[in-house]
């Protein structure tokens, strides 16, 4: 990638992936014809990746918890398994860090909040487990990345020491964050076709319209007319397109828990260059997803050094082989008959068991 390159994607990045290549030409002052040959290069080259959805599942019912586990050597052996087994536990990834054992994202309905935690509680009960850590993600926001401050060969040019030394000051100032994020959300209507529709922009973010009402057995004028009020009502976030700098990275969560007025350790974060994500279980207790070189992370634990004082509690974990359970989306645990998501944990107790009984 050159300069010009690194200012479309990060133009691209900033103002959604279903921004029009001549919107892209205006805000950047380069035609729209190459704007699109370097967008069409970077997909063929596969520095660009295709368009994806973000769905925000909270809004239709349907809740998703972060299970982390300290597993135990049967555990370890076992666990895997029975997340395969267990559709809920939609992705999972062996994890390092505060827990040693496992990551995994639990799916469930608001109607049924206690899921993950019957799951936890008989792993437990089996001795598969010693102790966990659950997170119950009411809200995320995938960051705006800055592509202008990525060197290409090199990394990320930017400047630790000076951001180490703003995280002092943001939290002494009390800098409020802008964030879109939210701990409450009002239930939004849905049926089957809104399902449909969203698992087709699932599988396929650069669907056409009429692709997508050919799929759904609707007209382009129903199909645009749902995708806009899903927009509207925040069940679509918005929309991405990845880019692979070719970096080697570690992926890390960070979980932390804000003391009073410390919303400054939230501007930071958001002050980073480099794509993350957020995540909000309440107004005081956070998380933070992204990949670091190595050569970056000395530079942003001297931050941390800086917000400790600040938060009451934190824990990282590592997420280096992430394996999904599900061949495609949540939304396939819609039962469009009962218009319910089927989560239920009785429905799978007996798959640990199962699982046990075939080591016997």
């Amino acid at each position: 990638m050159d300069e010009k390159d690194l200012q479309i994607v990060s133009a691209l990045d900033k103002y959604g992936a279903k921004v029009s290549t001549e919107e892209l030409g205006s805000i950047l002052g380069i035609p729209a014809r190459t704007v699109r040959y370097r967008l069409s290069r970077l997909r063929k080259n596969k520095i660009l990746y295709s368009r994806t959805v973000i769905t925000h599942e909270r809004k239709m019912g349907l809740g998703e918890n972060i299970l982390v586990m300290k597993a135990t050597q049967r555990g370890a052996r076992l666990l895997p398994k029975m997340f395969e087994a267990i559709t809920p536990l939609y992705w999972f990834s062996p994890t390092y860090g505060t827990y040693n054992g496992f990551y995994v994202h639990c799916l469930y309905s608001l109607a049924t909040p206690l899921t993950a935690r019957r799951f936890l509680e008989e792993f437990q009960k089996e001795e598969l487990i010693t102790d966990f850590f659950l997170f119950d993600i009411t809200d995320y926001e995938v960051t705006v990345a800055n592509y202008e401050k990525y060197v290409p060969g090199k990394g990320w040019d930017w400047d630790w020491k000076e951001w180490a030394d703003s995280v002092e000051r943001n939290i002494r100032e009390r800098k409020i964050p802008t964030t879109k994020l939210e701990d409450s959300h009002s239930l939004v209507d849905f049926d089957a076709s809104d399902v449909d529709i969203l698992l087709y922009l699932l599988k396929n973010g650069m669907i056409t319209q009429k692709k997508l009402a050919q799929e759904t057995n609707m007209s382009e004028a129903q199909v645009n007319k749902r995708v806009r009020r899903l927009e509207k009502e925040g069940i679509i976030k918005g929309y991405k397109s990845g880019v692979w700098t070719q970096d080697i990275t570690v992926d890390i969560v960070m979980f932390f828990e804000l003391d009073e007025n410390a919303e400054g350790v939230i501007t930071s974060l958001y002050e980073l260059p480099f794509p993350t994500t957020m995540i909000m279980e309440s107004k005081s207790r956070y998380g933070i997803r992204l990949g670091l070189q190595a050569t970056d992370w000395d530079g942003f634990l001297t931050g941390v050094d800086r917000m400790q004082p600040y938060l009451e509690w934190f824990c990282f974990q590592t997420i280096h082989h992430r394996q999904q359970s599900m061949e495609i989306h949540p939304f396939m645990m819609f039962d469009a008959k009962t218009h319910r998501w089927e989560t239920q944990s009785s429905n799978y107790l007996q798959t640990i068991k199962d699982v046990l009984a075939e080591e016997k």
